[in-house]
């Protein structure tokens, strides 16, 4: 093949790219990548709450997650590199045919060395991965030297209705390869792959059709685009309304046939921020009237606000774990209960003691609520003081 004619292959180095096509094999790999890896681990864990709670406080996570992330990362960029030499070869024309070699090793070596950036807090791997991405974003961006000559194509335009309509547009265009939509909407691959109907939807459905006559053909797109853009958001409404009814229905009977399930649902949401506490920080001690949690105050002071409530949180559920009575987790789990827990939580400086963080709610908002916790207004009252609680140590000394 001439080192200059279109080639939009995905896993081809000879030849050239432009900007569309290249941009729809980046959002390919993206959905082999997102479905076949990313989708198993987002798996793993909501079904482990060890790995929610390590990842949740920010903790160590198992080896073999390190190395499917790291496999994860070398596969992307394997795959990412045929168009990454294509589109540059594009971008520098005959005039820098001598540099593609070297640009591209570059590239894959910029790539690889990213990847550490995902679980290791270190400021040069996150700038190389800065890096990496501002390459890959810059080819799609610049104008070749080669296809920018090219005249440009009467067919390609974003299709919506593709884009909206997916493998229910395909079938209706002959454009079956959309139907690979239909397994990748149970994954996180499904968006990349939806982008990539949309960019490619025209080109496909224009092969299919027998009147090539252009003017015609993105006439019958629009009027598709403008249908399945009412259709579908009404199809999936009903299908959305259909499976909330489901699962209600599902869930009642469920739990009439299972009386610990609420009591299961609870537990779980306990032991992963315990767990996530465990990971988050340094040392716990639990007294008869403190419960004492020690955290890097450099952590600290680099978490927003929302972080430091969800460091409470952590603590809380790390205490209630800790302090069940007779088993009953449903009454240690109650609104009276963690607000009791929640005034015990001290947050403290490993460096120095340094009290970092507290909760405080009145003992009279916490009688009322256990008395007239059915009242509308008494809830209200006490929702705006339980937001008011948390006093925070915003400049605490560092080491």
């Amino acid at each position: 093949m001439d080192n200059y004619s279109e080639n939009n292959s995905l896993f081809e180095f000879e030849g050239i790219i432009n900007r569309r096509n290249y941009i729809v094999n980046i959002l390919l790999v993206e959905t082999i990548i997102q479905a076949l890896i990313a989708t198993p681990l987002l798996i793993a864990i909501f079904k482990s709450s060890g790995l929610t709670g390590a990842i949740l406080g920010g903790g160590v996570m198992p080896k073999w997650w390190y190395v499917i992330m790291c496999i994860s990362g070398a596969l992307s960029a394997t795959m990412y590199m045929p168009s990454v030499v294509r589109r540059f070869r594009d971008i520098m024309g005959s005039s820098g045919s001598d540099n593609v070699k070297s640009f591209g090793i570059f590239t894959y070596i910029i790539l690889l060395l990213s990847i550490p950036a995902g679980f290791a807090q270190d400021m040069f791997f996150s700038i190389i991965k800065i890096i990496g991405l501002t390459i890959l974003i810059s080819l799609a961006c610049i104008r070749g030297k080669v296809t920018g000559l090219m005249p440009k194509s009467a067919v390609a335009e974003f299709n919506w209705g593709a884009f909206i309509g997916t493998w229910i547009w395909g079938l209706f265009n002959k454009s079956y390869i959309t139907l690979w939509a239909l397994p990748l909407s149970f994954t996180m691959g499904a968006l990349p792959f939806y982008i990539v109907c949309g960019l490619k939807g025209n080109e496909w459905a224009y092969e299919k059709i027998t009147n090539k006559n252009i003017q015609l053909f993105h006439s019958n797109q629009k009027i598709q685009a403008i249908v399945w853009a009412v259709i579908i958001p009404t199809i999936s409404i009903i299908l959305f309304m259909s499976g909330i009814v489901f699962l209600y229905k599902f869930a009642t009977n469920y739990a009439k046939s299972h009386p610990n399930f609420a009591n299961q649902a609870i537990e779980y949401y306990v032991n992963t921020q315990s767990k996530a506490a465990m990971a988050k920080f340094d040392k716990i001690e639990l007294g008869k009237n403190e419960y004492k949690f020690y955290i890097d105050p450099k952590k600290w002071i680099n978490s927003s606000y929302k972080e430091k409530v969800a460091d409470f949180d952590m603590a809380s559920g790390y205490v209630m774990l800790q302090t069940l009575e007779n088993g009953n987790i449903t009454e240690t789990f109650s609104a009276t209960a963690t607000n009791n827990i929640m005034n015990k939580i001290k947050i403290y400086s490993t460096y120095n003691d340094e009290l970092l963080g507290e909760y405080y709610l009145a003992p009279e908002s916490i009688k009322n609520l256990r008395e007239d916790q059915n009242n509308p207004q008494t809830r209200r009252k006490i929702l705006e003081e339980l937001k008011n609680g948390y006093r925070f140590n915003t400049h605490p000394t560092l080491p």
